[in-house]
């Protein structure tokens, strides 16, 4: 059976690609779900858009198929093919030309006139009746006000639509915005968008030019979860309380009662988070959006502000996008040797303090202290200045503890190799 290469359900697609090519890597006989057909046919899909950037190992459990690209000779996203690829009905389409053709003289007319207007220049000559009624119609000219292709006003107690000319904006894309925009695509929440936008010049014979940045970290997976993204984005906005359903790595399906805050990327794996307050055990959480499967608009919630502000002065505590439960703070100082000639190093520990302090306690030594709910998760960052660490106490003990463990482990380490390498040599 043939498969069909435009979809309508996105989010089966983003499972398949999440949990075959970016993050599971499982075989075709690992595949219980549904059938293997199923497999094959989203496999194919997925290829016909991905096939330069796809690659294969041969393992004891399978062919295991996983994206493979390097960001240094990219342009652009190709994830974002996935979302130009949804499907469509006849009536979308005949409706779009329908629409767009009779706005095109400028007139702005009402959805009864467009109506009348469709069954007598395009389906009376044929011999067609209207197979939708004036209800469907108003539907549809809502949603292409919603893309911005239509604009309207209120006469009287009628709406009068008309066409969104973009002039302005195609010269701006063209003259002004094209770095903008091919910055924005890559590294934004919703890149898709401007995507579109660069798809938009390139049919009109003016390709914006995206290989102006290169990424040192260039995360493209969150393109995966734009729709996640835009659902809660507009839930903060409107100040509502939403349903998640979402899946952990194991299988372990999850419905959380959450009202969305803000939204953090962690600046290691570039992952988004949604930092939501559950209204169920008057506390804050932290999830992780790529295991967000969907989310449900509730109603308004009247409590929003008196949260927010709550959060306002919760998150001079955080560290980064984890707390621990309880929330107690824990207070780090590490002291920093700084030589001469090394004013960088005083720079950076001021640019990357966040919601810590920089201060000068001696000639050559710096003090960086922090009160955080999740002090562990500073250790990656604590590690950059391995060697001119000369102190460094955490109010539980725990974060100094584990810092000297792992480096007496990688000491053991190094020493291992040494030495068997020089029982070789002799």
């Amino acid at each position: 059976m043939a498969y069909s290469e435009l979809i309508k359900d996105f989010e089966r697609i983003r499972n398949y690609m999440r949990e075959f090519f970016a993050y599971g890597f499982k075989s075709r006989d690992e595949y219980s779900s549904k059938s293997v057909r199923s497999y094959d046919n989203e496999r194919r899909r997925i290829e016909s858009w991905l096939g330069e950037c796809m690659s294969f190992r041969q393992t004891e459990s399978g062919k295991n198929i996983f994206i493979s690209l390097d960001i240094r000779d990219m342009e652009r996203n190709p994830l974002f093919k996935a979302f130009k690829a949804k499907s469509f009905t006849d009536r979308d389409i005949t409706l779009f030309f329908y629409v767009m053709d009779i706005l095109s003289a400028g007139e702005a007319l009402s959805a009864a006139a467009i109506y009348e207007q469709i069954a007598d220049q395009y389906l009376d000559p044929l011999g067609t009746e209207l197979d939708f009624d004036l209800s469907t119609l108003r539907k549809k000219l809502k949603e292409f006000e919603g893309m911005g292709l239509i604009h309207s006003r209120k006469s009287g107690n009628r709406l009068l639509y008309s066409r969104t000319m973009l002039p302005e904006l195609d010269e701006a894309i063209e003259h002004y915005l094209g770095d903008v925009i091919a910055f924005f695509t890559e590294e934004a929440p919703l890149g898709v968008i401007g995507s579109y936008i660069m798809d938009r010049a390139s049919a009109q014979g003016e390709p914006l030019d995206a290989v102006r940045f290169s990424h040192k970290h260039h995360y493209i997976l969150d393109a995966l979860d734009g729709e996640i993204m835009l659902d809660l984005l507009t839930a903060i906005r409107e100040k509502r309380l939403i349903e998640i359903h979402a899946e952990s790595k194991r299988g372990q399906k999850f419905v959380w009662s959450q009202v969305p805050l803000a939204i953090y990327s962690g600046t290691q794996q570039g992952r988004y988070y949604l930092i939501g307050f559950s209204p169920t055990k008057n506390d804050f959480d932290s999830i992780r959006i790529d295991n967000i499967h969907s989310v449900r608009q509730g109603e308004c919630y009247p409590e929003y502000d008196a949260v927010m502000n709550r959060f306002a002065e919760f998150r001079r505590h955080m560290w980064g996008v984890s707390f621990k439960r309880g929330n107690k703070i824990n207070h780090v100082e590490m002291d920093v040797n700084v030589g001469e000639g090394e004013e960088y190093i005083i720079k950076r520990l001021r640019r990357e303090a966040r919601c810590g302090t920089v201060l000068q306690i001696s000639e050559n030594t710096w003090r960086y202290a922090v009160d955080v709910y999740d002090a562990e998760e500073m250790l990656p960052w604590i590690r950059t200045f391995t060697g001119r660490i000369k102190r460094l106490t955490s109010s539980d003990g725990l974060l100094e503890k584990r810092f000297f463990e792992d480096l007496r482990e990688m000491y053991g380490m190094y020493m291992g190799a040494e030495e068997e390498s020089g029982n070789a040599v002799s």
